[in-house]
């Protein structure tokens, strides 16, 4: 996820408020959560939340993955909560986490990255290391142990970016780009030309990359050279991108429809998402609850399609069934699944499918399952709820 605070945050004054309610509040900075709360996922027991709830700790940012999420504070050090039965809120409980609770063992981190049930982070040495499900091996330690302990990736190299996805990780090498991956295989998404799965990185073809997008059995990267996108694994919903209708796609294979350069990637739950340097984003893959963002809710896109946005995005995240991107503006923008309020529009309503503005100035977000996170600035400030007991 976008950790660039977006070009445009206001710094005018805050809008004056009605005559007679002094104690109306202003704009204010937090970290903010929204949609399901099945599992303390909005970092506390109680209800769900349509909208933006603010959360006591500010983080610098924040990921969520299924029923759990992690921040990184100023000291950069990791608090997750929510789910842990599988240890992805790393605490070795095994139960959920109903607070943001440290991570021990994770310091200095730079970047966090959020799966299905894994959570994967690189330090200020470049290390990477992860901890939660290892069933596939998408830890990278050689294991196939959960655990609640972060244990550094079994492979000496420097590492530029990493994507935590259902059942597997990739990560980019700095400098040279080579990409590596690891976990299950079973769709073909370690882009090995094998179905077997590998505890420990296995490398991606020989040339250099960008960064990558680790989704649900599929991975898409960008090119460092050519500044394409390349995608492999399962095909169930078009996810490679290419028009295909095989059910897999067995090696990394080009997606020759993008409007632009693109610039970033993103993937969850079988779709995925480009955005290129002029602001358009593109999707594919699974579009059912609206994801792709064209107002269709058509189920399989194999090609990608414009998100039809009036304004330039600036950075996007991918989430279970939904998606959100911030704008030029600055603002932040939510499309697809709205079930469980996971687009912070409000509303209950079952879904979008073209982006919505949220009341939100973010710096950093994430798309995730059936919640969106996000830290930055709200025009409305609700105070953290206090829990349901």
């Amino acid at each position: 996820s976008p950790t660039d605070s977006p070009a445009g945050t206001p710094d005018s004054p805050a809008p004056d408020t009605p005559e007679g309610s002094p104690e109306a509040p202003g704009p204010r900075q937090g970290t903010w959560v929204w949609g399901s709360n099945s599992l303390s996922q909005l970092g506390a027991p109680g209800s769900s939340a349509h909208a933006p709830r603010a959360l006591a700790d500010t983080y610098e940012t924040v990921a969520g993955g299924k029923d759990f999420a992690c921040g990184v504070l100023r000291d950069m050090t990791v608090q997750c909560w929510g789910a842990n039965s599988l240890f992805q809120s790393g605490q070795s409980s095994g139960v959920t986490v109903a607070t943001p609770t440290t991570v021990a063992g994770a310091q200095c981190v730079d970047q966090l990255s959020a799966g299905t049930a894994h959570v994967c982070v690189r330090n200020t040495g470049n290390n990477v290391l992860c901890w939660g499900s290892n069933v596939d091996g998408q830890l990278g330690n050689g294991s196939t142990i959960n655990t609640s302990t972060p244990g550094v990736v079994s492979l000496s190299a420097d590492f530029s970016q990493v994507s935590a996805g259902d059942n597997h990780t990739c990560a980019v090498v700095k400098t040279v780009g080579s990409l590596y991956c690891w976990g299950g295989n079973e769709s073909y998404q370690l882009g090995d030309g094998t179905q077997t799965s590998s505890s420990t990185p296995l490398q991606v073809g020989s040339g250099a990359w960008e960064a990558a997008a680790a989704g649900l059995s599929a991975t898409c990267a960008l090119e460092a050279q050519n500044q394409g996108v390349q995608c492999w694994g399962s095909n169930q919903y078009g996810q490679s991108g290419t028009g295909s209708e095989e059910l897999y796609t067995e090696t990394p294979t080009t997606l020759n429809q993008l409007l632009g350069i693109p610039q970033a990637i993103d993937g969850r739950g079988g779709m995925f998402c480009s955005l290129a340097s002029n602001g358009i984003a593109m999707c594919w893959g699974l579009g059912s609850s609206g994801q792709i963002g064209n107002g269709s809710t058509q189920e399989t896109n194999g090609t990608p399609a414009q998100v039809s946005s009036p304004d330039a995005l600036t950075a996007l995240s991918v989430g279970g069934s939904h998606a959100c991107a911030t704008t030029s503006a600055g603002g932040l923008v939510c499309w697809g699944d709205n079930g469980a309020g996971q687009l912070g529009l409000g509303t209950n309503v079952a879904l979008y499918a073209w982006p919505q503005a949220v009341d939100l100035l973010p710096s950093s977000f994430s798309a995730a399952w059936d919640n969106t996170y996000a830290v930055g600035i709200r025009s409305t400030w609700e105070s953290p709820d206090s829990p349901a007991g």
